[in-house]
């Protein structure tokens, strides 16, 4: 007779967790005739017998165990689709997400037909393009985004996935998911970094590119070495006067940054 323990291992053994093996020699703890606690008034349905959902009654013990791994496997099948991710933060109206890679990433789109999308630069977000939104061409679609980290998120800037490759990657699962076709990708500034990284990895997703402004020093080989460094100092000092809770501040200093030979 095995006996399993509080936390599904059989007692006196190392063995795998109850509800990880087909559990034949398992003998119900309370003398019933099904898994402990099934049919009882406080767990009618067994819940807190194994770290899933236990819907045992009724089914031998290797119906149960060969349903458990089922369900394993469409929990992780769920995960690498990208399953919905509810928003944490308050979404304004009429903005919608797509989940990306883990992350609810925030919308705004207006019209039917072939879609245009729009990425904003470093200071910004999808609200940059609110006069595309407001009047979209006739017969397109036009979807502005706001990338991982940016408005509607209240990001405190702690992380590790603030980045144009991730933002990249985001973009890209974004289009895929549009299930529209190729897109004709606008951006501007930053933003201009991240659409050419997405275009040059996923050709096939992308049917025009038009950037303005874009920020290719960041991917130049032979790039002024003087100008990165005034805008290094410049985010720098940006990112003192956030600490600081200087928002105002901090927004000057980026936006009036000197970058000689501009």
């Amino acid at each position: 007779m095995v006996r399993p323990t509080a936390d599904g291992r059989a007692n006196g053994s190392a063995g795998e967790p109850r509800w990880l093996r087909p559990p034949a020699a398992v003998e119900p703890a309370d003398g019933t005739d099904g898994p402990a606690g099934h049919g009882s008034p406080a767990d009618p349905l067994g819940l807190s017998e194994c770290p899933h959902a236990t819907w045992e009654a009724g089914l031998s013990g290797e119906e149960a165990f060969y349903m458990r791994q089922i369900l394993n496997i469409a929990l992780i099948v769920l995960a690498l689709s990208g399953a919905a991710v509810a928003a944490p933060w308050e979404l304004p109206p009429g903005v919608k997400t797509h989940t990306v890679n883990a992350y609810p990433m925030a919308f705004q789109e207006r019209g039917s037909g072939p879609p245009i999308v729009f990425v904003h630069g470093a200071l910004s977000d999808y609200r940059s393009w609110g006069a595309q939104l407001a009047s979209p061409p006739a017969g397109y679609r036009v979807i502005a985004v706001s990338l991982r980290h940016y408005y509607p998120e209240r990001w405190t800037g702690k992380g590790s996935d603030f980045s144009t490759t991730q933002h990249a990657d985001d973009l890209i699962k974004f289009i895929e998911q549009l299930g529209a076709g190729p897109v004709y990708l606008v951006a501007h500034s930053r933003g201009g970094i991240v659409a050419a990284l997405a275009a040059a990895t996923r050709p096939e997703l992308v049917s025009k590119l038009v950037l303005m402004e874009p920020g290719f020093v960041a991917l130049a080989r032979n790039a002024n070495l003087q100008g990165q460094q005034s805008i290094l100092a410049a985010l720098r000092q940006a990112q003192a006067s956030f600490e600081r809770g200087e928002i105002e501040g901090g927004l000057k200093a980026f936006a009036e940054r000197d970058i000689p030979g501009s």
